[in-house]
């Protein structure tokens, strides 16, 4: 998490994720997002440790939150890594988490829609804002368009 949200390693980190990590090493990646807690578990999605820890998944989510919170606060929306923490999240937390961050993060979809988990994270965004908040977001798609249908 420290080298995911550093200016300077940031995208290394992500280049290093997308290019040479295997499965388990993406794995354990996704896994220091989590938290403690989570580092010597060997399951490979938020569900699985959800299933086999229930009582942490307030701990384990309020670390998850924290942690992405400090990312999209220092602008590194274009890892791969951060969109499929990020998409894990939304689908395991509360509405109210939910709603923060995706009016945290509406100004940063046009960086999450380059990948598969980003652009099903920034359709649940999409899904869950007011009006008021999709039209904002539909006018600051309108340059990119060819970029998103590209990706």
């Amino acid at each position: 998490v420290k080298l995911a949200s550093h200016s300077i390693a940031g995208p290394r980190l992500e280049i290093i994720y997308s290019e040479w990590a295997t499965g388990i090493e993406k794995n354990q990646m996704k896994l220091e997002f989590y938290g403690d807690i989570c580092k010597q578990n060997k399951e490979s999605s938020l569900q699985e440790i959800f299933d086999k820890t229930p009582d942490l998944k307030d701990a384990i989510l309020s670390a998850l939150k924290i942690n992405i919170t400090k990312i999209l606060g220092k602008k590194l929306t274009k890892s791969s890594l951060l969109h499929s923490v990020f998409l894990e999240f939304l689908k395991h937390c509360s509405e109210a988490d939910r709603e923060a961050l995706c009016a945290e993060s509406q100004d940063s979809l046009i960086d999450f829609s380059n990948t598969r988990y980003g652009a099903h994270m920034s359709v649940i965004c999409i899904c869950q804002s007011t009006n008021k908040v999709k039209k904002t977001i539909m006018k600051s798609f309108k340059g990119h368009m060819m970029e998103i249908a590209k990706s």
